[in-house]
């Protein structure tokens, strides 16, 4: 076993190629059966249709003159000759409409055998194997012509058993004759392939378990290397020393010569000269199955460094706070991280493999930044720095993003692209607010004065208008004037009031208060208001909301001015409904009205200070809500439909007072 043990696997595969050739000359010997005997039985046929084709010449007069009594005679003749007589099973002659002429069945003709082999035009025999009572037979059909009529045709069946019988002796003499090799051949071949293939199952075992990602396999063949204790050698310092599982020629830096070897496989030069490699380096398995476990060792080290550092780059990727996408160079989705989720409202699941990164942008936007991503303003073409833009998120908004991407190639060829992007939405609420803080600064430092120069003429002449309102008894043309003067004085006065409280500074003083409660106490202060205007007033309120911190005074007044609106909006009676909702820590207050609506083009400036679709009023209504709704941190929505109704929908955060 040891001298095997230490053939080199080219010896091996030279002495089983012997015994292959041998088991192979077995084989052939075994081919050959059954090429010779489908020979042999091809040979039979022919033999057959050669006797049909005889009878076919003998025949073709009597079958002209109808003379059956010498067809049966020439049938019978045929079929009892010596050689003949167990091979043809039977004969028979039918005309060319099929009619039996003459038959050598002894017993009961099978009618059945008529039709079951038919001659075609264009065929000169035809041969099918049939069933008879008697067994298994050959069916051989020979037409026979007069000219070029067919006046008749042959049948002749040849005994399938006679033949397999035949087939049968020639098959035992040949098997006996190989059968001794093939037993023999067996035992050596089963012994010798055993030894030979064992270690290739071994590693084949073990590279499936390699390809399945697991590294941590142990390879066992033959001894284990110990060359410290083979050589007596006491250099512990070596790193080699102790470590068996690896050969030692594998191992880096050994001190087999007094200093560092260098590396595999440099060093095995000075290996060929060692007698721990001479003992043990074994066939071309054994160094293959050393080699597997080096390359295994080195691979995990690999693995572990490569898991160390997918970590590191997959945290910070997923980590990051802006959007990070990466496309194919189709550019389909193959990368979506937890800030694109964020910023898009898709989940991961949602987008890769299933979107393209076109379809994260509005309409006709991808096309520009595939335009500026092409051309040369940002970095060169293929990249793309802080480039303003907007995306669509999952419920169809553009959300407002500053974006940078980079394409990335490999070998000329484009690989795909990565995108980063960041949410402007609060840097542009932000701007947006600021201006309107500073529009509201100008327009204020400008009321201020207006106001001022204003209001005390106006007092002077509204308090005249009243005295000589009250002297005035006989004449109703000039009271209805002063009645009128008083009227556009009032509303002056309550427009500059408007004007000014929109204007100035007014911090909220928050102190904690119910919602709930406060929408109870609106809807009774205009409850005679809704009766008044046939409006069916139904409220809703979530129990769940805890008292809050803020304003109760300036609330109550955005409620107030919002329920007078859609009270406003529905000039011939309809419907408001107010209902409150806990969604995690922010109370919501959505009040419907089924009025006459606000148009698309109105809506966008509906904020807006100034602008009014009503017939009196300020249009500071709304704009001083927001203002407030978001002096509280919160926000003031509207949604409308014309002809259908608006919905207003206000959010505040919980505060808890500490």
């Amino acid at each position: 076993m040891e001298i095997l043990r230490r053939l080199s696997f080219k010896n091996k595969v030279f002495f089983s190629t012997i015994l292959i050739v041998v088991l192979l000359a077995a084989a052939v010997a075994i081919v050959v059966r059954w090429v010779l005997l489908p020979s042999l039985t091809s040979e039979l046929k022919t033999r057959g249709a050669a006797i049909a084709q005889s009878i076919a010449g003998l025949s073709r007069g009597h079958i002209l003159t109808g003379d059956t009594p010498k067809l049966i005679s020439l049938i019978f003749d045929e079929k009892q000759l010596e050689q003949r007589r167990h091979f043809l099973s039977y004969i028979f002659i039918v005309d060319k409409d099929q009619k039996m002429l003459a038959h050598t069945f002894v017993g009961e003709f099978p009618p059945s055998i008529v039709g079951a082999n038919k001659v075609l035009p264009d065929q000169i025999r035809s041969i099918k194997p049939v069933r008879i009572p008697e067994g298994h037979v050959y069916d051989i059909a020979v037409p026979v012509k007069e000219g070029i009529y067919q006046i008749g045709t042959i049948r002749v069946g040849l005994n399938k058993a006679v033949i397999d019988q035949l087939m049968g002796r020639l098959a035992v003499i040949l098997l006996g004759a190989i059968s001794v090799v093939i037993v023999i051949g067996f035992f050596i071949s089963q012994w010798l392939s055993g030894y030979i293939t064992r270690p290739l199952r071994q590693l084949t075992n073990l590279a499936y378990e390699i390809s399945r990602g697991n590294l941590d396999v142990s390879f066992d063949f033959g001894k284990k290397v110990k060359c410290w204790e083979l050589l007596e050698c006491n250099r512990t310092d070596c790193p080699a020393y102790g470590k068996a599982d690896v050969p030692c020629w594998y191992i880096e830096d050994t001190l087999c010569t007094g200093a560092p070897m260098g590396k595999f496989p440099e060093k095995l030069e000075e290996c060929d000269k060692c007698k721990a490699y001479v003992m043990h380096r074994g066939d071309e398995i054994e160094q293959l199955a050393d080699a597997l476990s080096h390359m295994t060792s080195d691979l995990n080290a690999s693995r572990d460094e490569l898991r160390r550092i997918y970590d590191f780059q997959r945290k910070l990727i997923e980590g990051s706070i802006d959007g990070i996408v990466a496309t194919d160079n189709t550019g389909n989705i193959v990368m979506f991280n937890e800030g694109a989720e964020k910023v898009s409202g898709y989940a991961s699941e949602e987008v890769i493999g299933k979107m393209d990164v076109g379809d994260l942008y509005p309409p006709g936007q991808a096309k520009k930044v595939k335009e500026s991503l092409d051309g040369d303003g940002y970095g060169g073409p293929g990249k793309l720095a802080d480039y303003e833009t907007a995306i669509s998120n999952k419920a169809g908004e553009e959300v407002p993003v500053w974006l940078s991407a980079s394409e990335i190639y490999k070998n000329g060829k484009i690989l795909g692209t990565v995108v980063f992007f960041r949410d402007l939405t609060q840097r542009k609420q932000l701007e947006k607010r600021v201006l309107e803080s500073e529009r509201l600064a100008t327009i204020g430092q400008g009321v201020a004065y207006i106001s001022h120069e204003i209001k005390n003429p106006l007092m002077i002449i509204g308090g005249f208008a009243q005295q000589v309102l009250r002297k005035i008894d006989h004449d109703a043309k000039n009271q209805k004037k002063l009645e009128i003067i008083i009227n556009e004085v009032e509303r002056l006065e309550e427009f500059l009031s408007d004007v000014t409280d929109f204007t100035k500074p007014s911090k909220p003083k928050k102190t904690m208060a119910s919602i709930n409660r406060l929408v109870e106490e609106v809807a009774v202060l205009l409850e005679q208001e809704f009766e008044a205007h046939h409006v069916a007033f139904e409220q809703s309120v979530d129990s769940r909301i805890p008292e809050s911190s803020f304003d109760p005074k300036q609330t109550k007044q955005v409620l107030i001015n919002i329920f007078k609106n859609a009270v406003e909006a529905m000039p011939e009676g309809g419907k408001l409904s107010v209902e409150t909702h806990l969604a995690g820590n922010t109370i919501e207050i959505r009040m419907t009205d089924t009025g006459k609506g606000v148009a698309p083009e109105d809506l966008e400036s509906i904020f807006d200070p100034f602008i009014t679709t009503k017939p009196k009023g300020t249009g500071l209504g709304l704009a001083i809500s927001r203002k407030i709704i978001r002096d509280h941190e919160g926000d003031l929505s509207i949604q409308s439909t014309l002809d259908e109704g608006t919905i207003c929908t206000i959010t505040l955060p919980v505060v808890r007072m500490t």
